[in-house]
């Protein structure tokens, strides 16, 4: 997980300028980070409807507050 935000990071610096790959990686970022908490909370047996929903919602709410961040 660390590694992974680690490079999420360094492709945002390194490619700031290009808006249309920040808004992939953004993306990916936030199905990498519902996929985690999925499987981690699976692997725990405490993985519920409710749990799984809020991953799913959590990620999609920040990816769209960064779409918008990055469109205006």
């Amino acid at each position: 997980l660390i590694f992974g935000i680690f490079l999420f990071f360094l492709i945002l610096i390194l490619f700031h300028t290009n808006t249309n790959l920040i808004i992939v990686m953004c993306g990916l970022a936030a199905v990498g980070y519902s996929i985690w908490g999925l499987i981690h909370h699976a692997m725990e047996h405490r993985l519920t409807m409710e749990v799984a929903l809020e991953y799913i919602l959590i990620s999609f709410f920040v990816f769209l507050l960064v779409l918008t961040a990055l469109t205006v």
